[in-house]
């Protein structure tokens, strides 16, 4: 058989196993990718690369994370396929750029840690809206200041684009400075379109910007040490507010911002219960390792849909009990403190973590038919008992458990991941 005949061949085979594959939410584990790398190293082609490409992209939803990367090919024939529909091009290595040369009709563009794309190929992407450029050393002003059309940029732990080029983009809504070494009030003074704004353990940014950016609605002040009650106090219409890890922010402000609907108080010791019960609105809360929070503000807030108390020993039934509206709730790693009397209640949950959770059993789970994920990572309690009986479980997580086994996961007819 020639190289030609092999050639086709495989492609065939690939297309085969994609047309009888079903998709339901992942890329499924074994397309064979092999087959079409193995084209694009022959050099044999013709029309075989694009049909098989084309046969991928038809068959796989352009959102996920096909994994094509670190694909070299000499004379990028790649160029003119169906790839230029994916959005996520993220490690791919060709050697001129001159498949993103091509490109110009891109508006989402993730090179997060790339080093092989250039300004010489982003410079021509105008119709750029989205661009994750996170731990990228390599774009530069040269190219992200003719990106006027971008909404979203991604800096974080980048340390090349500057002021000079941030300054330009006054169409963004959506900023991430998270680490970012570069970028001052200067630049982001000019966004005053911006309602997204993501400052994790960023030391260039103050108050004297902030307190003015009042179309703000997500802030995120993670690590950050900076920013202080004078600003805050002043963005009513946050609706997202992230203060894990930071010890800056306090009651003084909190208590001010009746719109949020999102809290992450993640290893915080400084917001309390005086600012947190008065936050009525709130429907997700994050409390992992928090030891300040307790059942004096959170049974005040019903309307929480999504709780998190990963290794949470303050938060008891007492609360919980009266949360009815939750449909997503994280008892992880070693929560000791809710038990059945609380969760058995909870028939609204569709998410429940019980990771390395020793107290809940299979006499409140067995009542959660509502469920869709459940994880039961490092768990020895939960049984086939319970799980048999969840028979609208999509995800289900069981790494390093021990316990589940076929005859209650062959009962799940509704699953589309296990993860073992």
């Amino acid at each position: 058989m020639s190289d030609k005949e092999d050639a086709v061949d495989h492609k065939r085979a690939a297309e085969s196993e994609l047309a009888g594959t079903e998709l339901t939410g992942t890329v499924p584990k074994r397309i064979r990718l092999n087959y079409v790398f193995e084209m694009i190293e022959s050099d044999l082609l013709g029309g075989l690369i694009e049909d098989a490409i084309g046969a991928i992209c038809d068959y796989v939803s352009l959102e996920m994370h096909l994994a094509l990367t670190q694909v070299s090919k000499t004379h990028n024939r790649l160029i003119n396929t169906r790839i230029s529909r994916m959005p996520n091009i993220m490690g791919l290595a060709f050697r001129h750029n001159a498949l993103l040369n091509k490109l110009t009709n891109l508006t989402e563009l993730n090179l997060c840690c790339n080093s092989v794309i250039t300004d010489n190929s982003v410079s021509r992407l105008t119709n750029l809206t989205q661009l994750n450029i996170e731990c990228n050393h390599v774009i530069t002003d040269n190219s992200v200041s003719h990106l006027t059309n971008l909404t979203q940029v991604n800096l974080e732990w980048n340390d090349v684009i500057t002021d000079n080029a941030v300054s330009r983009l006054t169409n963004l809504t959506e900023l991430n400075l998270a680490c970012n070494k570069g970028i001052t009030d200067h630049s982001v003074s000019h966004l005053t379109n911006l309602t997204q704004l993501n400052l994790g353990v960023n030391h260039d940014i103050t108050d004297n910007l902030v307190s003015h950016l009042t179309n703000l609605t997500q802030l995120n002040l993670c690590g950050n040490l900076v920013i202080t009650d004078n600003s805050i106090s002043l963005l009513t219409n946050l609706t997202h507010l992230d203060l894990n890890y930071n010890r800056v922010i306090t009651d003084d402000s909190v208590c001010h911002l009746t719109n949020l609907t999102h809290l992450d108080l993640d290893n915080n010791d400084v917001v309390t219960d005086n600012s947190v019960s008065s936050l009525t609105n709130l429907t997700q809360l994050t409390l992992v390792g928090n030891h300040d929070i307790t059942d004096d503000s959170v049974c005040h807030l019903t309307n929480l849909t999504y709780l998190d108390l990963d290794s949470n020993d303050v938060v008891t039934d007492n609360s919980i009990s009266r949360l009815t509206n939750l449909t997503h709730l994280d008892l992880g790693h070693y929560n000791e403190v809710i038990t059945d009397n609380s969760v058995s209640s909870l028939t609204n949950l569709t998410q429940l973590d019980l990771t390395c959770n020793e107290v809940i059993t299979d006499n409140s789970v067995s009542s959660l038919t509502n469920l869709t994920q459940l994880i039961l990572v490092y768990n020895e309690v939960i049984t086939d008992n319970s799980v048999s009986q969840l028979t609208n479980l999509t995800q289900l997580y069981l790494e390093w458990n021990e316990v589940i086994t076929d005859n209650s996961v062959s009962l799940l007819t509704n699953l589309t991941h296990i993860y073992r």
